[in-house]
């Protein structure tokens, strides 16, 4: 049954794969039309407004839905449902642009035509292969058009290599027809761990997995590079902002140099003293490296070597006395991260002193993080971005198949396919 007959309102489509120009399209109408532009997310909003497009809501936000417990919540079972908050006024809206329709089921879509004037135009833009986000029926362009107002983009205009192409449209057919049951990537150059984690370059490639525990697993596995000036990370809470990183370990030593490169007014001198983790365990200095941070126009020494810290404070063998006692009390071997440890267990202190050690310690251990972006990411995180080069852990996205969903695998692949301008490598374990 076609639910176009219940609306008066004029209703465009117009849809495309990924790459097939529908956001540059989008951007241009929004700019010359001064439409009402809706999204499904947050996240699509955002990528329209990095693109230069005013008046840019969710959905959502528009007509005031809220999430709200259902009658199965109190089973323990699903808890998704929306409820109106307030009234929706949108009468004097003439043209309304969507934004990732097929994010969007037809319940939502009902919702806003009804609320609509009759005279308005609604543009709806979407990739119809993309992975299904939502539950309930997903909008079919043909049930709210004629076929003279659908338009289909089919041109890739992302992908340089004719093999990520070649690839792309292969999923892209078995999605649109189930005809290709060949779903192999023989084109496709491959790569291992220990090579990735030598050529990885941050900042136009990224790893696409389908689990988040490969994905941390994966940012484990690439290094971090060492902070550098302008770099940002998070210290108690505070964020900061990397000033200069000296090999010194004489806070004085730097000091005068910090003044004679441009008059700076140090508020304070304070030591952060810490060993420095990011997501995943990896090691952002070398040992005795130290930074200046600077945390809300104050500066701050930060030191990696935390041995040397309690050694000063007279707390060395206290730490070590308390190590022992955690262990031995708790039968732990002799490997075992103890700061980690006893945060997980709220493992409790001994003698005072012992027990101010540790406590010590265990604050400031892992509380400095670095807030650059990782390098690995689950195919749903990664929808809506690009990069130059994309790596594939394929072994991880067969998981799906493992499980019985096909058609989700495919999904998938397609997704993590189409993020790539330049190259697509398979991950082999």
């Amino acid at each position: 049954m076609e639910v176009c007959s219940a609306y008066t309102q004029t209703i465009k489509f117009t849809t495309g794969h990924a790459g097939s120009g529908k956001s540059s399209r989008l951007a241009k109408e929004a700019k010359s039309t001064h439409s009402l532009v809706l999204t499904p997310t947050h996240k699509a909003r955002n990528v329209l407004e990095d693109k230069g497009v005013e008046n840019v809501f969710t959905i959502h936000a528009v007509l005031k839905l809220v999430p709200t417990l259902n009658q199965n919540a109190r089973k323990g079972q699903k808890l998704q449902t929306l409820k109106r908050v307030g009234s929706v006024e949108l009468d004097e809206i003439d043209t309304v642009i969507i934004d990732e329709f097929s994010m969007i089921n037809t319940t939502i879509l009902d919702l806003l035509l009804e609320l609509l004037p009759e005279e308005c135009t609604v543009h709806l833009f979407g990739d119809p292969f993309q992975l299904k986000p939502v539950d309930g029926d997903v909008v079919d362009p043909l049930d709210y058009a004629d076929a003279v107002n659908i338009v289909e983009l089919t041109k890739q205009h992302r992908a340089d290599s004719k093999n990520v192409v070649d690839s792309f449209m292969r999923f892209m057919q078995f999605i649109k027809d189930g005809s290709c049951k060949d779903l192999t990537l023989d084109n496709l150059p491959t790569i291992t761990e220990k090579e990735l984690a030598k050529r990885f370059n941050p900042s136009s490639e990224r790893i696409i997995a389908y689990t988040n525990q490969r994905v941390v697993e994966l940012n484990s596995l690439i290094k971090a590079p060492a902070l550098q000036t302008g770099d940002n990370i998070l210290i108690n809470g505070l964020e900061a902002t990397v000033y200069s990183k000296e090999p010194s370990y004489d806070f004085d030593d730097i000091y005068p140099a910090m003044i004679s490169k441009g008059g700076l007014n140090l508020v304070k001198r304070h030591e952060i003293e810490a060993n420095l983790t990011k997501y995943g365990g990896w090691d952002l200095l070398n040992p005795y490296d130290q930074l200046v941070v600077s945390v809300e126009g104050s500066f701050y020494n930060l030191r990696y070597d935390l041995e040397h810290y309690f050694n000063n404070k007279g707390y060395e063998q206290d730490v070590k006395d308390m190590q022992e006692l955690v262990i031995d009390k708790n039968n732990l071997g002799k490997e075992i991260n103890l700061p980690k440890w006893c945060r997980a267990n709220q493992s409790g202190v001994g003698v005072k002193r012992r027990g101010q050690a540790w406590k010590e310690y265990i604050s400031h251990t892992s509380n400095i993080f670095d807030l650059r972006y990782p390098y690995a990411t689950t195919v749903y995180k990664a929808q809506g971005q690009e990069f130059d080069t994309v790596y594939i852990d394929q072994d991880n996205m067969k998981k799906a198949i493992r499980n019985g969903h096909i058609d989700s695998y495919t999904r998938m692949m397609y997704v993590a396919i189409s993020r790539a301008i330049k190259n697509v490598y398979i991950i082999q374990n």
